[in-house]
């Protein structure tokens, strides 16, 4: 049974270890920016080798990083400029614009427990049931 079980440990390491492994990291630049960024790693190299030399540490290493820019969400949908539309969409108010792509926004939604209407109340000592 033991040797089995070795026998599937080795046959696991050599398949799927053996391989780079691409990692998506998520990572936090700005307010309000997200850029994704692929990492590969190979499992064989050890952490040494990974980490960057002294002299590394000073130069200056190029990033290419893709900057995105979601929906503002804000309590009153304003046009920003000439180009700025309306648009109702799922029950939201969306203001788009074709010239700006920041000038994106939405409005936020209340929760729907602060929407219900109050359809009758009584205020009388007795009760009608």
């Amino acid at each position: 049974m033991w040797r089995q079980l070795r026998n599937v440990s080795r046959i696991i390491e050599t398949t799927f270890l053996s391989q780079p492994i691409t990692k998506i990291c998520n990572t936090n630049f700005l307010r309000n920016f997200t850029a994704l960024s692929l990492k590969t790693v190979d499992r064989n190299d050890s952490l040494m080798e990974n980490l960057p030399s002294s002299s590394s540490l000073l130069q200056l290493q190029p990033v290419m990083m893709s900057l995105e820019r979601g929906m503002k969400r804000v309590g009153k949908v304003k046009r920003r400029c000439k180009n700025c539309y309306f648009l109702w969409k799922d029950e939201k108010l969306l203001n788009l614009c074709t010239s700006h792509p920041r000038h994106r926004q939405v409005k936020m939604q209340k929760k729907p427990k602060n929407t219900w209407i109050l359809m009758d109340a009584t205020q009388s000592p007795q009760r009608a049931w």
